[in-house]
């Protein structure tokens, strides 16, 4: 803890300060966009598992999934392209160098979101003992990522190490439901949405303006059409 201290204290409030921003931005769009989602899911595949069975609910599963992808991928993506100006116009100018974490944080929490659909099986069997233990494994493994990572990379450690905790919640969680539910991962369709969201980012990331404002709309509404 030492080292870490004094790291920290050498950088000062501001690093918290730029983390912070680009977490909260990131958070703002979980809150938006993945909760009314993944709070909608949980009803229907416990009530699909009572009424119609296994066969059902998996299909439901790997659909949800599916849908949840389509939308999370260009939003990373794009918030990729956008964060700078994002920052600049929610918090400020000075917070603007906080960008180079939002792809990170924006993926990590993207991927957290999808822990509902993929701890299914959990659910269903009442195993949610299993899923605190993974969620404190996970909590161990983001302390021991910024214990080591922060030292040397700063923030940019930080929000690696989130989503790689994340990252391997999704994987300790998934396990028991392909057991379960013989889950099957929607790998073709992600890899399409990747590559066109992709194609989205390079196409966006050249449009600039002046006014963050009009930067932003244009990327916004160049980078729907373009994925649509």
């Amino acid at each position: 803890y030492g080292t870490l201290g004094q790291k920290i204290a050498e950088a000062g409030a501001d690093y918290v300060g730029l983390y912070s921003a680009a977490y909260n931005l990131s958070d703002y769009v979980k809150d938006v966009v993945v909760m009314p989602l993944t709070s909608a899911v949980a009803p229907i595949y416990m009530r699909l598992w009572a009424t119609k069975g296994q066969d059902a609910t998996r299909k439901f599963l790997e659909n949800a999934l599916r849908t949840y992808a389509l939308f999370a991928i260009p939003l990373i993506l794009g918030f990729a392209a956008d964060g700078k100006t994002l920052l600049h116009l929610i918090a400020s100018e000075k917070f603007s160098e906080g960008q180079v974490i939002v792809p990170w944080l924006i993926a990590a929490l993207m991927v957290n979101g999808a822990v509902p659909i993929l701890a299914a099986s959990l659910y269903i069997q009442k195993r949610t003992n299993l899923l605190v233990a993974f969620l404190g494994i996970t909590t161990v493994i983001n302390l021991i990522g910024n214990l080591i990572l922060i030292p040397h990379y700063g923030i940019f450690g930080a929000a690696v190490a989130k989503l790689f905790s994340y990252a391997l919640l999704v994987s300790m969680v998934t396990i028991p439901t392909y057991r379960f539910l013989h889950f099957k991962m929607p790998w073709l369709a992600m890899l399409k949405y990747a590559a066109i969201g992709l194609a989205m980012y390079a196409v966006i990331a050249v449009v600039e303006f002046a006014n963050p404002l009009v930067e932003l709309s244009a990327d916004l509404g160049l980078g729907l059409l373009f994925y649509a």
